[in-house]
């Protein structure tokens, strides 16, 4: 590469003799930029190999082009910003390193690095510095590199709901009963090796086993004593958590049965894991598991008054209770009926009627009871169920209806697929399909993301689509 400046027999030999012989290293320093870039060095290797930043390769070179070798060498004139003002530039980097993220200035990055703490400082204030600028400018703000400590960034909004389930099996935990706590963790034999002090100039050594052996451990706390009984296996799967429940059996024998709480992983769950579910079909009766699925009720309302009679009953069934409110109900008001309210879990027939049933729930019922009304003035009389609960789902009184009309129609605002009106035709065909006269239809919203208020009456089921269905199963 050519030459960046051209330096003169006696030029070199002064430049020379402070680089091997000076003792400022300051000015060995510019005698070496100097040398290197009379030997035709790129600016990006000389900053590599020196430890420097391009503003200070330049900075000499001006200096050697307009004042000659003696200006670069003698004493140092101050060049660049003040002092003041490089230690404002530090505390602004140093104020963006502990308190704000890569993210907040548009970098998918999760931590700081100080070339990106250099890239950031030149587009926000326009201060263009090298990243070993930087990394000399956090040091003098008392800030080090180590590994930094992973924290949950979310929280489970399940997590209160399992917490209870817990405290209440621990509550009633008979004394022929035993709980633990159980999970897996993998284990190397092999440390990982990261950054630490050392002497400068000698490496320090860390012992290893001399392989990297893996093996995997499944471990339970006992909740009575804390005591640990351990599981160990080639491999993390549904093979070590039986091996594990089989030490429990062994390790508990003088108790009538072992609750094992466990986090969701699939081979936890006998409904996803055929190993397990076989597993329990044995050992049912000794090992309970708790993989966090206590269980919830779900339940949706046509009408808001009937929400707080239902939660006193709720208080005395139920554990965990889920509203579904819909905005569209808000403003809707009517005199509380106490006795007609009923018990959780139990559907409300609306309407009577004989030709078919129209099953919904939420506003959805509302929207039937106005078919069912129109459908009257022709004469057709339908019949509307309100399910009001979810889960539990009052199949009795659904089919009862269903079993009196023998046709049915499902109406509830979610898309088509995946729908809890699949449900509903489900456990009726289950139990009562010798009665019915006509498939169960159902009407919905379109399989497509909610839509924008502003369409989402195109998106909802109306009056035309649910008289049609109801036409479609009465012309069977």
């Amino acid at each position: 590469m050519e030459a960046s400046i051209a330096l003169s027999g006696r030029e070199r030999k002064r430049l020379m003799d402070v680089y091997r012989g000076g003792h400022d290293p300051a000015q060995r320093l510019r005698a070496h930029i100097l040398l290197l870039l009379a030997g035709g060095q790129s600016w990006l290797t000389i900053s590599l190999v020196l430890f420097c930043s391009t503003a200070t390769i330049a900075r000499w070179k001006r200096r050697y082009e307009r004042r000659g070798v003696e200006a670069v060498l003698g004493p140092k004139e101050h060049a660049g910003r003040p002092p003041a003002l490089w230690r404002g530039w530090a505390a602004v980097v140093a104020r963006w390193a502990k308190g704000m993220s890569p993210l907040d200035f548009g970098y998918v990055r999760s931590r700081w690095c100080c070339a990106t703490l250099a890239l950031v400082l030149s587009e926000v204030h326009q201060v263009a510095v090298c990243p070993e600028t930087v990394r000399v400018w956090l040091h003098r703000q008392q800030m080090v590199w180590r590994r930094p400590r992973p924290t949950l960034d979310r929280t489970d909004p399940n997590r209160a709901r399992v917490l209870r389930g817990i405290r209440r099996l621990l509550g009633r935990l008979a004394d022929d009963e035993a709980a633990v706590f159980s999970d897996e963790v993998d284990v190397s034999t092999n440390p990982r090796i990261g950054s630490m002090w050392m002497a400068r100039g000698q490496q320090a050594a860390v012992p290893t086993p001399g392989d990297s052996a893996k093996r995997h451990v499944a471990g339970s706390m006992d909740w009575r004593s804390g005591q640990m009984t351990t599981t160990v296996g080639a491999r993390r799967d549904a093979g070590l958590f039986l091996a594990h429940l089989d030490e429990l059996r062994r390790r508990y024998g003088g108790y009538r049965k072992v609750h094992v709480i466990c986090d969701n992983a699939s081979f936890h769950r006998p409904d996803r894991c055929k190993q397990v579910a076989a597993y329990l079909e044995k050992w049912g009766e000794r090992i309970e598991l708790h993989a966090h699925d206590f269980p919830a009720r779900v339940i949706q309302h046509e009408t808001d008054h009937l929400d707080g009679v239902l939660f006193f009953d709720r208080m005395k069934s139920f554990e965990t209770l889920t509203f579904l409110d819909e905005y569209s109900r808000y403003w809707t008001k009517e005199e509380v009926d106490a006795a007609a309210a009923g018990r959780l879990g139990q559907a409300r027939i609306a309407r009577e009627g004989t030709h078919a049933t129209l099953i919904a729930w939420g506003a959805m019922t509302a929207r039937c009871l106005q078919a069912a009304e129109a459908a009257a003035e022709d004469g057709v009389e339908l019949e509307v169920v309100d399910c009001r609960s979810l889960v539990p789902l009052d199949v009795d009184t659904l089919s009862a209806s269903v079993r009196k009309t023998g046709r049915a129609v499902v109406v509830h605002e979610a898309p088509l697929t995946a729908g809890f009106g699949a449900e509903i035709s489900a456990r009726l065909m289950e139990t009562i399909f010798r009665d019915l006269k006509a498939p169960v239809l159902r009407v919905t919203g379109y399989d497509i993301p909610y839509p924008a208020a502003a369409v989402e009456a195109a998106y909802l089921p109306d009056l035309d689509r649910i008289l049609t269905a109801v036409q479609k199963v009465l012309d069977y």
